[in-house]
Formats: C-alpha cells, structure tokens, sequence
C-alpha cells in the first residue's frame, strides 16, 4: 500500500487519506483482537498493514504543508521521532499487555489512540487539499504488478537456500519478479496519471534521499536481527536479557530522530546525513572489531544516534526537495524504499544466518555480517554526499 498511498494522497487529499487510514486500521485492530482462528488473524494483520501503509506517507506529506518551513521541519522530526520512540517500547508494552490482561489488548489498545489521531487531525488540519478531478481512477492493475514484483523479488531471497537457486520453483520466482516489474514499468511510462513519474523517479536529490534512506534503514534492521539472534544463539542470554542490551542502539536511535529538524539547518542536512551514517558505521566495526564475537554498548549506543539522525534526515530532506504538489508522493516514494529494501536485507540476513551459524546461532556470524552492515551504511553516507539538495520553495 506505500506504493499507492503517494499518488492516493496526492491525488484524493492527505487529511482524507489519512483519516481513510486510521479508520481502517482501528477496524483492523478490532477484527485482529477478535478473531478466533489463524486465518482471521491473518486477514486483519493484512488489512493493518495496508492502512499502514497508508497512514504513514499521508500523514508526513500533512505535516510538511501545515506548517512554515521553520514550524514544518520541527513537526516532522516529532513525527519521525515519535515512529523511532514506538519501535522502542513497542515490545516491552506489547509484552506487558499480553502477560497481563491477554495478548488481544495488543490490538484493541489501537482504537482509542486512532480515534483520538482522526479527532485531532479533522479539528486542526485544513480539507480542500485534493488535487485530482472526480472520478479518477485508482491504478489497481499497476498497482498489483508492483506489489507482486516486489514480493517474488523477497520471496526470491528469502527461498533460494531452501529450494535451491536454480531448482524450478525459484526459477518461476525469478520469471514471475522479472515480467511483472517489467510490465509496471511500461504502463508507468505510458500512464497519464503516474504513481510517481520523472518529478519523483527521475529527481537526482529525491533519489538520493531515497537510496540513502534505504540503506540506513536496512542497517537498522539487521542490527537489530543480528544482535539479538547472535545474543540469544546457544543459550547464552534469554530474549529479555537480549531485548534489554538493545536499549542503548534503539533508545538512541529514538532520542536521535527528534534532532534532526537542528541537523537540517541552514542547508547543512545533507552532510550532517552523510556524518552521521559515517558515525553509525565506524561505532558499528569498532565494536566488533575491539572485542570478536562481542558489541561496546557504548559504541552501540553512539551508533544508535547515527542511525536515528541519518534516518530522520532522510525524511525531512526529501520533503525539502520533494516537487510542488509531490509532499505526498515524495514521501511514499521514500518510505516504499526503505521498507522493500530492509524486506530483501532480512531475508538475505536471515538466509546467511543460518548457513553461517546454523539453526542455533553460535555467534560466528556477528563479526563478518556487523562489518558488512557497517560498509552498507558508509554506501549510504557516499549517496547522500552525491545525490546534490535542491530546496523545496
């Protein structure tokens, strides 16, 4: 749904996109909590991700035009830092609620925090942002080429060692990612109302965010997998053990976010992004480097500050290049970015994982793979020194 929520957002308005979102994803949560078999589960897990999908672009793409330049750039690092502050409590409150009042308070506490988000946003947020005519039609038939390119490209990954790269049914995989994201392509560039179109696709600082924001993202990720599987493999610490000697990389990480509307300013954004992925990556291998099969928490912890601020910038910055009447679209275009990218990384992290350590996971992987996340993150600071900033107005 990132895909789509741009060019919906765009097109339909981000106050009603984002209001379509949070509606959706309170009834999903009521339909997860009460569900009574898997698959009911999964349905409304689906449909979550979908609102999701369509909450976060919309919403960022509505703080960006709600405020002045100054006021803006504040807003979005709240918004920005607020994601980065759930992704740290998120599971200690999840935990808490499942052990107490039963895992189904994990969905049902959303309808309240989303009633209150849809209030606050029809009260405070202007309408009569919609910029597309009546009866446009949403581009389902691109839409679904996309998502089944993307998703044969992650399966492709994430399959390979156990079907075997060459054997059939990966071959079809690879056929299947290969004509459909062909064919979105094509009917992209024939289309009269793109999802992106060259104002995004072909904007060099746009890009560049893109790419950058991507990368950072990924590195994120597979820290944290890396980390705790390494850390938990062979009995060594329990998952609360392993999930605490996290809080120093993602406490940081969230403190970091607030601060990028500061990093941002007088036109210093994009070499304090390229600093600070250079930050997160020398703390990285310095880590693992200074003690084999072990991490500095202290190090972790300046590498949580780099990842965070390099990964809020991103954000902010594509909103400052993003072309008039594109907030949306350039938002969704980065956020999509970030999200397949990290999708590929996990499942190849998680392939080499088990081919390097084994089901159990004894921590001989730590060391090459934390090096090699540390070299993506140094290819993100390289991107967003090459990819030129062009404000926004």
């Amino acid at each position: 749904m990132l895909a789509a929520a741009g060019w919906l957002t765009d097109v339909f308005g981000r106050r009603r996109t984002t209001l379509v979102g949070l509606a959706g994803f309170a009834a999903a949560s009521v339909g997860c909590g009460s569900a009574d078999s898997m698959a009911g589960l999964l349905v409304g897990r689906a449909v979550q991700g979908a609102a999701g999908g369509l909450i976060a672009p919309a919403s960022l793409a509505l703080v960006s035009v709600s405020f002045d330049r100054a006021r803006a750039d504040h807003a979005i690092a709240i918004v920005v830092g607020s994601g980065a502050l759930g992704t740290v409590i998120g599971p200690a409150v999840g935990g808490l609620l499942a052990g107490t009042v039963g895992w189904r308070w994990v969905f049902f506490v959303n309808v309240p925090l989303c009633i209150a988000a849809a209030a606050a946003i029809y009260r405070k947020s202007a309408g009569g942002d919609r910029l597309g005519r009546r009866g446009t039609a949403v581009p389902l038939a691109r839409l679904l080429l996309l998502t089944l390119g993307v998703l044969a490209v992650a399966l492709c990954v994430d399959r390979g060692p156990v079907w075997g790269w060459l054997d059939v049914p990966q071959c079809l995989l690879y056929l299947l990612a290969a004509v459909c994201l062909l064919a979105f392509a094509a009917r992209e560039r024939r289309a009269p109302d793109p999802l992106y179109g060259p104002a995004v696709h072909g904007h060099r600082p746009l890009l560049a965010m893109a790419g950058s924001g991507a990368m950072i993202t990924t590195s994120f990720a597979l820290m944290v997998l890396l980390l705790s599987t390494c850390w938990q493999g062979a009995g060594r610490y329990s998952s609360v053990h392993a999930g605490l000697l996290l809080l120093p990389l993602t406490a940081a990480y969230a403190l970091a976010a607030y601060q990028a509307r500061r990093a941002a300013a007088r036109g210093r954004g994009r070499r304090n992004l390229a600093a600070a992925a250079a930050l997160a990556s020398g703390t990285l291998a310095g880590s693992v480097l200074v003690s084999p099969g072990h991490v500095s928490l202290p190090l972790l912890a300046l590498c949580g500050l780099g990842v965070g601020l390099g990964n809020s910038l991103t954000n902010l910055l594509g909103q400052h290049c993003a072309p008039t009447g594109a907030a949306g679209r350039a938002a969704a275009f980065i956020l999509t970015a970030k999200t397949m990218l990290a999708a590929v990384g996990l499942a190849t992290a998680a392939s080499l994982l088990e081919a390097i350590d084994g089901s159990g996971g004894n921590g001989h992987s730590l060391q090459p793979m934390a090096l090699g996340t540390a070299g993506l993150l140094l290819g993100a600071a390289a991107v967003a020194v090459l990819g030129r900033s062009s404000p926004k107005r």
